[in-house]
């Protein structure tokens, strides 16, 4: 009976399981499984969005339209749209999630979203470059074409370019025969004054 309780509990379906028994007088046994469904999910909408058209962000939410309602799938999904948003440069955005019931155990999702402005580069700084100066680098990166070195507004942040700006690097570096060069992930962080972020590489 547990092994089928448990069962029932992971398949997702449910709330609340609740188990009762009744003795009959002929020696038999009654199992009543007492459940409360999860909500159906009549609709996800979106509010609030300019940046990416609403079906480019269907396509980033684990919640869908007729399917069992899932609280931690509505978390990731906001996750998941702000990871979205930060890759376009939009680290300031706020996005968050209402669920909106109806009759026959149905219910909305409502993504909320507040894009915020776009974060641009303040300044770049290299560690562990001894032998090439930094203006070099930033001469073939094209994150660092703008006015970034906290004076003025910088180039726009698109984590695809910075991507690519870092296998310039490596590029660049193997020309000059340092095969053996790496690159790790950098450090982003937002400024102080929340008006444009900071990048590291090492």
């Amino acid at each position: 009976l547990a092994r089928d309780v448990k069962e029932l509990w992971q398949s997702g379906l449910f709330d609340d399981i609740e188990v009762d028994l009744s003795k009959n007088d002929d020696g038999t046994i009654d199992l009543r499984f007492h459940v409360r469904e999860r909500p159906n999910v009549r609709a996800v909408v979106f509010e609030g969005n300019k940046v990416f058209e609403t079906d480019k962000l269907r396509e980033d939410v684990e919640i869908k339209e007729n399917t069992v309602f899932s609280a931690p799938a509505v978390r990731r999904s906001v996750q998941k749209l702000k990871d979205k948003y930060a890759e376009k440069g939009y680290f300031l955005a706020k996005i968050t999630s209402e669920v909106v019931p109806h009759k026959d155990n149905e219910v909305t999702v409502k993504l909320s979203i507040v894009e915020g402005k776009e974060v641009t580069i303040k300044k770049i700084t290299f560690v562990g470059n001894h032998h090439v100066p930094d203006d070099e680098l930033k001469g073939i990166m094209l994150s660092a074409q703008g006015g970034f070195l906290g004076i003025g507004s910088g180039a726009s942040y698109r984590k695809d370019v910075f991507e690519r700006d870092v296998l310039m690097i490596q590029a660049y570096y193997a020309d000059k025969g340092y095969l053996g060069i790496s690159v790790p992930p950098p450090r982003v962080m937002l400024t102080p004054d929340r008006e444009g972020i900071e990048i590291v590489l090492t």
